[in-house]
């Protein structure tokens, strides 16, 4: 009876992982928004653990970007709300700290999108995370458009 009982649960737990990371797969498709006035520039799979424990960071991807000056930029970000009940905050940084987020602390609230207007060429990071650090499913999207000068 314990051994038939620790099969069945091992199989129910590989039926949720390849469910759940099927789903995952295909978010960036999903998540990808209608940018006709952009250039879509790149989509992110983002696919992160549950924290492992409260006093540590939220388990977080972090890409590197070039970003150019006088180039208008829309970072997005879903997600999969059948993996993920709360929301995603994705950032952009550059070497001196957080340029912008999409999660404004002062009203709790959390965007969907944020746009930025570079003001000096180099290399940034976007990093996405879920909050409390739950497991999350979700996807992200970088794209720009020229400003008129």
């Amino acid at each position: 009876m314990f051994k038939t009982y620790h099969k069945i649960l091992f199989f129910i737990a590989c039926l949720i992982t390849i469910d759940g990371h099927g789903q995952c797969s295909s978010m960036k498709a999903k998540c990808v928004p209608d940018v006709s006035k952009y250039t879509l520039l790149k989509a992110y799979d983002i696919q992160l653990p549950k924290r492992k424990n409260r006093k540590m960071r939220p388990p977080t991807k972090r890409y590197s970007v070039m970003l150019s000056k006088g180039t208008r930029y829309r970072v997005t970000g879903c997600v999969n709300r059948s993996v993920s009940f709360k929301p995603m905050v994705f950032s952009l940084y550059d070497n001196f700290g957080l340029v912008t987020t999409s999660y404004n602390q002062n009203s709790n609230k959390h965007y969907p999108a944020f746009e930025f207007i570079c003001n000096k060429s180099g290399i940034y990071y976007l990093t996405f995370y879920f909050v409390d650090g739950i497991i999350g499913c979700g996807a992200g999207s970088l794209a720009m458009r020229k400003t008129i000068k």
